[in-house]
This record gives C-alpha cells, structure tokens and sequence, in this order.
C-alpha cells in the first residue's frame, strides 16, 4: 500500500468521524422533536432558534462540547509529553528554546479550545458577558490560526524583503513540522 493510498484512507477515517458524530447527533435530536422523544427537544420555541429544554442543551450541546474539551486537553498533553521526549532527545536545550516551546504550548491551549471553556462556564454562570467573550473567541478563530502561526517575526521578516531576496521552498512537510521548524530557525539566529 503506497503511502498516498494510506493518507487517502486516514483522510477518509477522519472524514467519517468528523461530519459522522455531529450527523448522528443531529439525527437523533430530530427524530426526538418530530416524535415527542425521550428527551423533548423543543426546537425553535419562544421564537429563539435553540434547543427549548434545557435536557436537551446538556445531553445534545455540553455533553459534546465538554467531551471535546476533554479530548483536547489529553491531545494536548500528549503532544506537549512527545514535544518534551523530542527535545530531551536532541541533547541542544537552551533556555531560550524551552520560552518557543512555551510559547508553543500557550499556542496549543488557546487553540484547543479556550472558547468553549468560557461557553461551559457561561452556560453555569448568569453572566450574559461571558456568552459574549465566547462569541467573539469563537468567532475569529480563524484569525487566532492566523496571528498565532502564520503571522510570525520571520513571516514579518521576509515580508520587509524585497521580492528578488525572498526564498522559496518547495518542500512538503507538516504543519506542525515547519512551525517547529521555524521555531527552531529563530531561536538559532
């Protein structure tokens, strides 16, 4: 099996699970609104497109989004554990080395879910600004990606260079390869 075929298969796994989990959620939580369920689901009452019970808000929005936040977390400290082993491994720690993998590490939780942590303690605390601060995190999570990868001092760097300066590759590696890989190159200059 060529590893093209593989990555294909892992992107399909992936995939399934991906718009599989949501679909299925989604399905059950009609088929309890257009059968009067278990659970009553109470979509759209009060003219508010929510879920009406409050059953229905735990089993079918926190329960998932607590559930995600805990994969997360554990993702997130296995990725810090294999990121310690690597650096442990290549014998050149300094300290200034161990702030980029700090930073990565800030970078990381922000990403993995921040969010969604204020979201759960709004939903538990009465204080409507917290749904706001929920809001807005959620909302520009793209431009988070953005600011906190891709807008970087050596992305900053290269773009004072004239165009003739700039050098290109055409290397294909992962993401989290290259950022580690920049991280590297700016600690070394």
């Amino acid at each position: 099996m060529s590893a093209s075929s593989n990555l294909k298969r892992r992107f399909g796994k992936y995939c399934v699970i991906a718009f599989g989990i949501p679909l299925l959620l989604v399905t059950i939580c009609v088929i309890f609104h257009i059968n009067n369920g278990p659970i009553m689901i109470e979509y759209g009452m009060n003219n508010q497109c929510w879920l009406g019970s409050q059953n229905a808000v735990i089993i079918f929005f926190l329960a998932p989004i607590i559930l995600s936040v805990f994969i997360n977390i554990v993702l997130l400290g296995m990725t810090i554990f294999f990121i310690e082993r690597a650096k442990k491994m290549t014998q050149h720690v300094r300290s200034r080395k161990d702030r980029v993998y700090c930073i990565v590490y800030f970078k990381l939780t922000v990403i993995l879910g921040f969010s969604w942590v204020v979201g759960i303690i709004a939903v538990f605390v009465d204080i409507p600004e917290l749904w706001y601060v929920h809001l807005i995190f959620n909302g520009l999570q793209g431009l988070s990606l953005f600011i906190c990868f891709a807008l970087n001092a050596r992305f900053l760097k290269s773009m004072r260079k004239e165009p003739s300066e700039m050098k290109f590759s055409t290397k294909v590696i992962s993401a989290t390869k290259f950022q580690m890989q920049v991280y590297a190159d700016q600690s070394q200059r």
